[in-house]
């Protein structure tokens, strides 16, 4: 899968000077002409830019006549190496070894302290790369006792070792740890996705650099055009590769990976495109005021108004292909058309959008209404008709007023449940009934039934043919009025609930029978 090697691992940077870097996989900063680390006993000049690194001016022209300097990344004082011949593809190692590394920060270590630099050679790591095998090396440099007669154990920290040591092992386990996770992997691509941000963000400054060396009569501005879009689009190039490989981690690559990484793919391709643009609008040196106000026309419009997550990709298609229209334009009144047109263009996407919406929310509210009818169907045989009609009236104009899908699910999920309450309240049985007698009265008692509202509870003479109703009570225990002597009468009970303000009587329990004695 890759190959990681702990060359210089356990010194001290405070007593050597060398932080622990990641030396990178090849990448473009190898290729590009970035520049050097300052030595550490290198005094800054907040007021001179290049003060802290003797290695370029302040128009970022190179000491040693190497051209443009672009910057963060920096080598070590080793220098820079030949990465021709060796892994060079777009790879995620890089940033996932990064990833870890903030991890390991956050949760074990907050003093360790970890830098980068573009791929150098040298060491173990370029025996992998020769054999196309994706490698990073960590070292400390530049340190003063490397190499010398001081370079003792004491000169090593066991605290550095240790969070190198957990650094690395966390790498290589979340690589192995990724085979068969695909949700893992996607947290991989999120953030290789934002190192490539970060990467363009950086670059679009070197840009800004690019001008100050150009105006200084370094380059001419064809020349340094050309150079940033070959930089940007290698950028370009190798990330787009690197979030393609997150896929090589795992042995079945689930949709829900697939789509993340295609999303990550589209969007790092947008941001290019974005980045080359911004490159031609700053070297060229274009009528600014033209442009910014074309630029804030889209703007200000795309704040007035709320874009689904859905349509961004779409959204800032038109707005790129607005802000090179803009570029382009020759005048301000042409500038002011694009930006028009652009907006125009995302006015017609929302507006499809929308349709597209409320078509789907009208079809979900008919499909939720049938449901609910269906629902009172199935139930029919426990549900009073009247109770039945105001329950089904109550969701149809609930359903018909959802602003979205979720109320139309809300107001289905409610009227069901008023359903089950009716349901669940006719299947309310009472049981353990009893029925005693003194002093010519009966007292019925029984068992609580759980959800209840009340109790309902009817006698008779054996020989009458109708029950009639002894008390409607909350209690467990109802005591009958005068009886007469020697007669023999019948007791049952009923549970009620109160729904939308109407009694529904569960079942009877089975008769009881009590005879008045004299």
């Amino acid at each position: 899968i890759g190959a990681l090697d702990m060359d210089m691992t356990g010194e001290d940077p405070e007593k050597t000077g060398g932080v622990m870097r990641i030396e990178k996989t090849p990448d473009p900063s190898a290729i590009y002409g970035y520049t050097l680390d300052a030595v550490p006993w290198n005094e800054p000049d907040e007021d001179i830019p290049s003060a802290n690194n003797p290695y370029y001016d302040e128009n970022y022209n190179s000491s040693w006549g190497e051209g443009f300097v672009r910057l963060p990344d920096s080598h070590t004082l080793w220098g820079a190496g030949d990465p021709e011949g060796l892994f060079d593809r777009g790879w995620y190692l890089n940033d996932l070894y990064m990833y870890v590394t903030s991890t390991v920060i956050d949760r074990h270590d907050a003093d360790f302290e970890v830098d980068v630099c573009p791929f150098e050679g040298g060491s173990d790591h370029e025996v992998f790369l020769a054999e196309q095998i994706p490698s990073v090396l960590t070292w400390h440099f530049t340190d003063y006792t490397y190499h010398t007669s001081v370079d003792t154990l004491y000169m090593s920290s066991p605290r550095e070792l240790e969070s190198v040591g957990i650094t690395t092992l966390a790498c290589g386990l979340a690589m192995s740890d990724l085979c068969d996770d695909s949700a893992k992997a996607i947290e991989i691509v999120d953030a290789v996705k934002e190192a490539a941000i970060k990467r363009f963000q950086a670059e679009q400054i070197n840009t800004e650099h690019h001008l100050k060396y150009m105006k200084a009569g370094y380059q001419s501005k064809d020349e340094a055009l050309a150079n940033e879009k070959e930089v940007l689009k290698a950028w370009g190039t190798w990330y787009d590769e690197a979030l393609e490989s997150v896929a090589t981690l795992v042995d079945e690559p689930s949709e829900e990976l697939k789509t993340s990484i295609k999303g990550a793919r589209d969007y790092i391709k947008a941001y290019t495109a974005s980045s080359v643009r911004h490159a031609e609008y700053v070297l060229d040196e274009l009528d600014e005021e033209s442009f910014m106000n074309a630029m804030t026309t889209i703007n200000d419009y795309l704040d007035s108004v709320d874009v689904p997550e859905e349509l961004q990709p779409q959204i800032d298609a038109i707005v790129n292909e607005a802000q090179r229209n803009i570029f382009y334009a020759e005048t301000g009144a042409d500038a002011a058309t694009a930006a028009t047109r652009a907006i125009q263009e995302i006015e017609t996407v929302l507006a499809v959008d929308a349709s597209k919406k409320a078509q789907e929310l009208a079809n979900a509210k008919i499909d939720a209404q049938d449901e609910v009818m269906a629902y009172m169907e199935a139930n029919r045989k426990y549900v009073p008709s009247d109770l039945g009609l105001s329950i089904v009236l109550d969701s149809v104009v609930a359903i018909g007023t959802a602003k979205d899908k979720d109320a139309v699910d809300a107001a289905l999920a409610a009227a069901k449940a008023s359903i089950d309450k009716v349901v669940k309240a006719k299947k309310a049985k009472v049981t353990g009934l009893k029925v005693t007698s003194k002093k010519l009265k009966a007292t019925a008692k029984w068992k609580k039934t759980a959800g209840v509202t009340g109790y309902q509870v009817v006698y008779k003479l054996k020989s009458a043919k109708k029950f009639k109703t002894l008390k409607t009570t909350k209690k467990l225990t109802v005591t009958s009025p005068k009886l007469k002597k020697g007669k023999t009468y019948q007791f049952k009970v009923r549970a009620y609930t109160t729904i939308q303000g109407k009694k529904v009587y569960g079942p009877y329990c089975k008769v009881k029978t009590v005879k008045i004695k004299k």
